[in-house]
């Protein structure tokens, strides 16, 4: 809570209850990097708290802010006749905190974790864990990829091509997409789990139980397959492809003016790696370029996610800058030109 909601969550309490309740209950929060980057003085941020649905994420710099939560919580519990479900919440310490006991008898969260290689708390479908532990839950995605897979060939329920690459684009290559944007292991091995989930997909597809069922189609090229439709093959999925796809797609989330604050760190990555660029604006335009991006990618401090993007990034063609016509004429010049050349200059 901010101070304005702190300040009116308060009085409004007051009000309602007639009970004397402190007037402002603040919570600094985590300090973040600023919009540009920057961790200078006065120009970073304050993270505290983020919700989705009915789930509710608090950030604070310690114990001692538990209060001030404790006393916003219960204001709000007192205005609105909902309750925190103390058994559903978890605190997780991460740092310094590590060291120190957690509050007994808390009435906040029902267990005090570590964030470490052994942590199991869902968010929002992810298991969060230091870097060190994502190659193991990459292994078990690949598990879950081969072994539905295997099911799926064993089964022989699909007895069609096209119904068998549709089924693991939906039920199997989908559940990848989410997570692969969240965290993911260095590129050498990501590109190895990558190569085998591709490998296992290929096998249930293209490899029926039936040797009658493969015998029309078992000497195209999976890169034929994987053209569209209107190219001659099925639109079956290439998923080095798609990753690199839904990774690009952050760079231009980043070039936003409203940009969302997990960008505030990636700023920072590459003000790390790129010394002398610190100004934002020489940044968008390291970013518009053909640089690409070794030295972010040598970067012990910037995350696995964001090299993968600017990976993904640097394999896309150079983006074009389009310009608004200066005149009538060209307006008119451009109009004539065929559609393909529009949307590659745009």
């Amino acid at each position: 809570a901010d101070e304005n909601t702190a300040s009116a969550l308060a009085a409004s309490a007051a009000q309602t209850t007639k009970e004397p309740v402190p007037a402002f209950c603040a919570v600094r929060g985590v300090e973040i990097p600023g919009v540009s980057g920057s961790v200078a003085d006065g120009e970073c941020e304050h993270a505290r708290a983020r919700s989705y649905a009915d789930d509710v994420w608090l950030a604070l710099m310690g114990y001692n802010e538990l209060p001030n939560v404790r006393r916003i919580i219960k204001q709000f519990e007192r205005i609105s006749g909902q309750r925190l479900n103390v058994a559903a919440s978890t605190g997780v310490v991460l740092g310094d905190a590590k060291n120190s006991a957690p509050p007994v008898g808390d009435e906040f969260a029902a267990q005090w974790v570590n964030w470490d290689a052994n942590f199991s708390e869902k968010n929002l479908g992810i298991v969060p864990v230091p870097p060190s532990a994502v190659a193991k839950q990459w292994e078990e995605r690949l598990k879950d990829v081969e072994h539905r897979c295997s099911t799926m060939r064993e089964a022989g329920a699909l007895r069609g091509l096209h119904a068998r690459s549709r089924y693991v684009q939906a039920a199997i290559a989908s559940r990848l997409y989410y997570a692969c944007r969240i965290q993911v292991p260095p590129a050498k091995e990501r590109d190895e789990f990558l190569r085998k989930m591709q490998a296992a997909i290929d096998l249930a597809v293209f490899r029926a139980a039936s040797r009658a069922d493969r015998s029309n189609y078992h000497s195209m090229k999976r890169t034929m397959l994987q053209q569209p439709y209107r190219d001659g093959g099925i639109n079956h999925v290439n998923l080095a492809l798609r990753m690199n796809a839904n990774w690009a797609q952050f760079i231009p989330r980043m070039l936003k003016k409203d940009a969302p604050t997990w960008c505030n760190f990636w700023w920072y990555g590459l003000r790390r790696s790129y010394a002398g660029l610190e100004h934002q604006g020489s940044l968008r335009h390291l970013m518009l370029s053909s640089c690409g991006f070794a030295k972010l990618q040598e970067d012990g401090g910037v995350s696995e996610v964001q090299k993968a993007v600017f990976a993904a990034w640097t394999s896309m063609p150079i983006p074009r800058v389009w310009h608004p016509p200066k005149s009538e004429e060209e307006q008119n010049q451009r109009a004539t030109l065929p559609c393909w050349v529009l949307h590659w200059c745009v």
